[in-house]
């Protein structure tokens, strides 16, 4: 299957000499022209790094690229891999910052946890459809981590009644201006989005209570993948199949965080 013939060739590449640069680019830009940019729920990409252990499982949810972080490269790739989705104020990269707890914007992250630990979560889970491929990296190095854990495999493992629990579970989404009922899962397709946000989500029904003690039991017994962040590489994950979070700051209140989102 051409999928796998792409993903060994991305297992075998390490990172991109300049002098070699142009001639995978061109290779990669043939693969995206044919359509095949996104191969069963992930993103081709470049270059995966050559210090991760992938799983095949895990290389359909995530990967990293070493590459430089300025903000026209970011844009160039984001735009290969779908469409940006600027913010409200039209930026298509954002800057995060760690802000003290009850800085900002009320019932976020930030607000809720300043420079704490933050929970596991889905991101954009209150919006209609959550951003499918979400883009990050950091302009330093910086030790403040990113943690990931594989949700698709998790689902694939439920039994069929676990499953009756999930896609029948109710929970109360409530932000600033909004209050709705969503469950964790979402039927896209031949697929499903999975919607986690403990911050702003609240078990209403029997379903959902249950259906929160697995994900929580699940989460506390996964072993994370750990992001380290060197200022010159890129993840690029699936938020329909993966939950982050981001470790303490403590150490590091100047950090900065670009964040692009995709569909």
């Amino acid at each position: 299957m051409l999928y796998d013939e792409i993903f060994l060739f991305l297992r075998k590449m390490k990172s991109l000499p300049s002098s070699a640069y142009s001639t995978y680019y061109e290779m990669y830009m043939r693969y995206f022209v044919a359509g095949i940019n996104k191969l069963t729920g992930i993103i081709l990409t470049m270059t995966v790094t050559k210090n991760i252990s992938l799983t095949d499982q895990e290389q359909k949810s995530w990967t990293v690229i070493n590459q430089e972080t300025n903000d026209k490269f970011l844009t160039l790739l984001a735009n290969e891999l779908g469409d940006i989705i600027a913010d409200d104020n039209g930026n298509k990269i954002q800057h995060l910052r760690p802000k003290l707890t009850g800085q900002g914007i009320k019932d976020t992250f930030s607000y809720k946890y300043g420079l704490d630990e933050f929970p596991y979560h889905t991101d954009t889970a209150f919006w209609a459809k959550p951003a499918k491929l979400i883009l990050m990296t950091t302009e330093l190095p910086s030790s403040c981590n990113t943690l990931l854990i594989d949700i698709k495999g998790f689902l694939n493992s439920l039994t069929e009644s676990e499953l009756v629990v999930f896609q029948n579970s109710v929970f109360t989404l409530k932000t600033p201006s909004q209050i709705k009922f969503v469950s964790v899962l979402q039927r896209e397709k031949e697929d499903f989005i999975f919607r986690y946000d403990p911050n702003i989500m609240t078990p209403f029904n029997s379903n959902a209570k249950k259906c929160d003690d697995i994900i929580k039991e699940y989460i506390e017994d996964s072993k994370a993948i750990e992001i380290q962040w060197t200022g010159k590489n890129i993840l690029v994950l699936n938020n329909w199949r993966m939950v982050h979070k981001r470790s303490e700051c403590k150490n590091e209140p100047k950090r900065i965080l670009k964040r692009i989102y995709i569909n």
